[in-house]
C-alpha cells in the first residue's frame, strides 16, 4: 500500500484529475518559484546593519557569500543525493540553488563584514562606517 497525501478539502471529481495533468504538465513549477527563493530580513540601528537569511536544511559548507564590484552576493546549493533503491511517492524537498543579492551602501565598512550560520539562519553583520563630520573650507578665489 502506498502512502499517499491526505486531502483535507472536498473532492472536486473530474477538475481533480484535470488539475493533476496540469501538475504533471509543469511538472513543479510551484516548487521551483515556492523553493528557490531565500527569504530574508533586513534590518539595521546606528553601527551595523543586519541580513538574516531563512536557510533550513542546507550545510554550511553548502553557502557561499562574496563582494563583487560592490554587491554582496549570498548563494546556497543542495545537491539533490540520486538514490535508485528507493520509490517516492511524495518529493518536496527542495535541492538546487537559491541566491539573493544586497547593493552595498557606501556607508558599510567591506572591511568589517562577519557571518554566522546557525540553526537554517545565516546572520551576516554589515558593520557600518565611522561617521567623521568633514569641515572642509573652500576658498573662493
Amino acid at each position: 500500500m502506498a502512502i499517499r497525501l491526505y486531502r483535507n478539502y472536498p473532492n472536486f471529481g473530474e477538475f481533480d484529475s484535470v488539475f493533476e495533468d496540469l501538475s504533471k504538465m509543469f511538472n513543479g513549477m510551484d516548487k521551483m518559484t515556492k523553493n528557490s527563493y531565500m527569504n530574508i530580513d533586513l534590518y539595521e540601528n546606528e553601527k551595523k546593519a543586519v541580513i538574516e537569511a531563512e536557510l533550513p536544511g542546507f550545510q554550511r559548507d553548502e553557502i557561499n557569500i562574496n563582494i563583487e564590484n560592490n554587491i554582496l552576493n549570498i548563494t546556497a546549493q543542495k545537491k539533490e543525493e540520486k538514490n535508485d533503491s528507493k520509490k517516492y511517492y511524495i518529493k518536496e524537498r527542495y535541492f538546487g540553488k537559491v541566491a539573493r543579492a544586497f547593493e552595498m551602501p557606501e556607508n558599510i565598512d567591506l572591511e568589517k563584514i562577519n557571518a554566522k550560520f546557525e540553526n537554517g539562519i545565516l546572520k551576516i553583520t554589515l558593520a557600518k562606517k565611522d561617521e567623521e563630520t568633514k569641515n572642509i573650507k573652500i576658498d573662493i578665489q
